[in-house]
């Protein structure tokens, strides 16, 4: 009968178990030394040697002819516990044997002695499927066991243990095996099976395996199987990888924001019998290589990157603004999150391609400054004005001395405050009550009240129909803005619809005042980080020059009266065109 590889070459002695030295090191002495405790627990993730080292420590304590804390593997007693026919080693599945009936018959047997053994030995696997009762039941016999008993606890979910068992325990943590580690043992079993291993299949294959050695021996033995010479491709064929050049060319349709050339491909894979499952993962793992090649120079040290591939990854990480590369990642993990949940996977990685590549281009530097320069230069044209604010000092002091000179007129002048930061219009732009006017900047209202109509019957109007904000030297009407809606339109639509009838006026070099009565768009720049860049993108697409951003409110709409029904009548008033003054 055929054994499988992984039952085949399981690790006998301790010298043979992977990536686990802490663990047997400790073990080793433990037995040299017949210092053993009356009870282990062994925990980690799945294929990574606890069941392994279990029994490779029953046969230690057991055997009569331990060398340097290792099992002789030949004798009567080893040769029975790796054939299960040594009664003084038990083996128990507790996601089977749940009960405390099985508990209460375990702890009867516990006190009869051995028979052939030196010690009875219970091997309690996933030991977090015991019930409450039954937990109870194992706590006292744990607490107070025979001489002759040892008990190991293996369990791949270690917080579902009460801590009344922990504490009784030697614990033990297995970890993650390596991707090389696994693929060097697999090659030494293609050597004993007499198969041709490539390294490069081999890591694949180690990679795949996800820190388990049994996950990469199975996915070998099912290589073998096909009795073909086992090859890259042939690894990627069987268990459903897509190949890395495909990946790379998802990623260049998202950040140029090709939707129908990210859709052909992942229709290509399709027909090629791709696990779409498999490849979101593969995605959200090339997102991660790609964020660690952005802020690491040695990034191919702690991610599985091959050397033909380095170039690649350096180039492709080059084209995505630093800014947005945990957007990037977090977009993909959520996007990878739903495909894992959903009926139909390949539809819902549509959907994360679709969203990736109709955000506006914003992942890439292509199409985010296309006739001006690259997204890195823009990238740092954004933070120069946060590092340095000092030359915004002498645009505010310019704005607050129009005031002073017209301070006894009867109409009220323009009050300007500290120009805002890009990103503070949290505290600024809220709903009730009204800014005050150390938070706002207001430009000199005209003699005529209908120059400000009121929001019901107000129309798109160009920034240069209010060109007497500027008769003090305070602010202008910025003139290109509505070619920056536009921009604006083809990547925040939600922003485009709520800036429709507003205007903008320029304070000093670099400070844009934005005007807009709508009540969606101050809340879309309170909340939303992704806002404020795209109108900025938009601002350096047309003109450009990045300018920091700042709220604005007419005087007419900065003045609280408390009355609503008052402010409606001022409002409905100053509509008609009679003035109204307002004292306190």
């Amino acid at each position: 009968m055929y054994l499988a590889l992984y039952r085949k070459y399981r690790p006998r002695t301790f010298d043979d178990v992977v990536g686990q030295e802490h663990i047997v090191t400790t073990l080793k002495h433990q037995v040299q030394t017949g210092k053993l405790s009356h009870a282990y627990l062994f925990t980690g993730s799945r294929g990574t040697g606890k069941t392994t080292c279990s029994k490779i420590l029953a046969k230690a304590i057991n055997c009569p002819h331990v060398h340097d804390g290792q099992p002789c593997g030949v004798c009567d007693i080893c040769t029975g516990i790796d054939g299960d026919s040594i009664t003084d080693v038990v083996e128990l599945d507790a996601a089977s044997n749940n009960g405390v009936d099985n508990i209460r018959t375990l702890r009867e047997e516990a006190y009869f002695v051995p028979t052939q053994c030196k010690k009875r030995v219970y091997i309690i696997d996933e030991v977090h499927m015991l019930s409450i009762s039954a937990f109870n039941a194992l706590l006292k016999i744990m607490e107070e066991p025979p001489e002759h008993v040892v008990f190991i606890l293996a369990t791949t979910e270690i917080h579902k243990l009460p801590v009344t068992i922990l504490s009784r325990c030697q614990r033990f943590d297995f970890n993650r095996i390596t991707a090389q580690q696994i693929a060097d043992r697999l090659q030494y079993i293609a050597q004993k099976e007499g198969v041709a291993l490539p390294s490069d299949a081999a890591m694949l294959l180690g990679r795949l395996a996800d820190g388990g050695m049994r996950d990469g021996v199975s996915l070998l033995d099912k290589c073998i199987s096909t009795g073909e010479e086992i090859t890259l491709q042939l690894v990627k064929d069987l268990c459903g990888v897509a190949d890395k050049s495909h990946v790379f060319d998802l990623y260049d349709c998202v950040l140029a924001g090709d939707v129908s050339g990210a859709i052909h491909l992942l229709d290509d894979l399709a027909a090629h019998s791709a696990d779409m499952g498999r490849l979101a993962q593969e995605m959200l793992s090339h997102s991660r290589d790609l964020m660690l090649c952005k802020v690491m120079a040695d990034f191919d040290t702690v991610t599985a990157c091959a050397p033909d591939e380095r170039d690649r990854y350096l180039q492709q990480a080059a084209g995505i603004a630093p800014e947005q590369m945990l957007s990037l990642v977090q977009a993909v993990a959520g996007g990878c999150e739903q495909v894992g949940r959903a009926q139909d996977p390949r539809i819902a990685l549509e959907m994360l391609l679709i969203s990736l590549c109709t955000a506006g281009g914003q992942f890439g530097s292509q199409q985010s400054v296309p006739a001006v320069s690259s997204r890195p230069v823009t990238a740092a044209q954004n933070t120069a004005p946060a590092a340095s604010p000092a030359p915004a000092a002498p645009a505010q002091k310019s704005v607050s001395s129009a005031p002073a000179s017209t301070a006894t007129a009867p109409a009220p002048t323009a009050q300007a405050a500290p120009s805002p930061e890009p990103d503070d219009w949290q505290g600024i732009m809220s709903a009730a009550p009204p800014p005050s006017e150390e938070e706002m900047v207001a430009p000199p209202v005209a003699a005529a009240p209908p120059a400000r109509p009121s929001p019901d019957v107000e129309a798109p109007t160009p920034p240069a129909a209010v060109p007497d904000s500027a008769a003090d030297g305070a602010l202008t009407a910025f003139e290109p803005w509505s070619q920056v809606l536009a921009a604006l339109g083809d990547c925040n639509k939600l922003a485009y619809t709520a800036l429709q009838g507003s205007q903008a006026y320029l304070s000093g070099d670099a400070l844009l005042l934005i005007d807009s009565k709508n009540e969606l768009f101050l809340t879309l720049m309170r909340s939303s980080t992704q806002t404020k860049k795209d109108i900025r993108q938009a601002l350096v697409q047309v003109t450009g020059q990045n300018y920091r951003l700042g709220p604005y409110r007419s005087e007419s709409r900065q003045q609280p009266t408390g009355n609503p029904q008052l402010e409606k009548f001022i409002e409905h008033t100053r509509a008609q065109g009679i003035p109204v003054e307002i004292k306190e």
